[in-house]
C-alpha cells in the first residue's frame, strides 16, 4: 500500500542520514585543525599530519541522496490524492516541498568548493597509497585493484603556509560543506513529519 511504502522509505532515509551525518562529522573535523595547523606556520610531525589529514577529506565533497519514489506517488497521483485529509494533502506536499529545497541546497553546497581545488597548488604532490573500499552517501563502493594517489605536502609546512590558495581551498571546502549538517538536521525535521503520519500501519485503513 502507498502509505505503507512511504513509510519504509522514509525509515530508510532516515538510516541514511544517520550515517551520512556521522561520515560528515569525521570530515568537518578534521578541515578547522588542518587550517590551525597550516596558519601556524610550524613544521612538526604532527601538524602535517593535521593537514593531510585535512587533504583526505577536502578532495571530495558530499550531498543528501534521498529516496522520493512513494512520496512522489501519494502527492501526485489523483486517485491516492482523493483518498487523503486535506491536512495530510498538505502536509505531505510541504515535506515534498522543502526536501526538495533542501536537496537542491546541498546539491549547491557539493559543487562549490570545486571553485578552489587543492591539487592546483604547488605545495601539494603526489604519492602512491593502497586502494580501499570506501562509503559514499551510506553506499558501499568495492575495493579497486587500480593504483591510488593521494594529495601530500611537497614542502615544510613554514613555507606552505604562505600559500594564500592552499589556505582558501580549505576554507572553501568548509565554508560549504559545512552547510551539509544543517541540512541534514532540517530534512531529518520533515521526514519525522511525514512518519507523524504514517505511524504504525497496523490496523489502519490507508491508501
Amino acid at each position: 500500500m502507498a502509505l505503507e511504502r512511504l513509510h519504509d522509505e522514509t525509515l530508510d532515509n532516515l538510516a541514511v542520514l544517520d550515517s551520512v551525518d556521522a561520515e560528515m562529522a569525521i570530515k568537518l573535523g578534521r578541515v578547522p585543525a588542518a587550517i590551525d595547523a597550516l596558519q601556524s606556520c610550524e613544521h612538526t610531525e604532527n601538524n602535517v599530519a593535521l593537514i593531510e589529514n585535512g587533504l583526505r577529506s577536502i578532495v571530495g565533497t558530499m550531498t543528501i541522496h534521498i529516496k522520493m519514489s512513494a512520496l512522489d506517488e501519494l502527492t501526485s497521483a489523483p486517485s491516492l490524492l482523493a483518498q487523503q485529509p486535506l491536512s495530510m494533502r498538505d502536509q505531505l506536499s510541504t515535506s515534498k516541498f522543502n526536501l526538495e529545497v533542501l536537496k537542491t541546497e546541498a546539491d549547491f553546497a557539493e559543487s562549490l568548493p570545486f571553485r578552489d581545488r587543492p591539487e592546483t597548488s604547488s605545495q601539494l604532490t603526489l604519492r602512491k597509497s593502497e586502494a580501499s573500499g570506501y562509503q559514499y552517501n551510506g553506499i558501499d563502493i568495492p575495493n579497486s585493484k587500480s593504483i591510488r594517489y593521494s594529495l601530500t605536502l611537497a614542502n615544510q609546512v613554514d613555507e606552505a603556509c604562505h600559500d594564500d590558495n592552499l589556505l582558501k581551498s580549505f576554507w572553501t571546502w568548509h565554508r560549504f560543506q559545512g552547510n551539509i549538517p544543517n541540512y541534514f538536521a532540517a530534512m531529518r525535521l520533515e521526514l519525522e513529519k511525514i512518519l507523524e503520519i504514517t505511524g504504525p500501519l497496523n490496523g489502519r485503513n490507508v491508501p
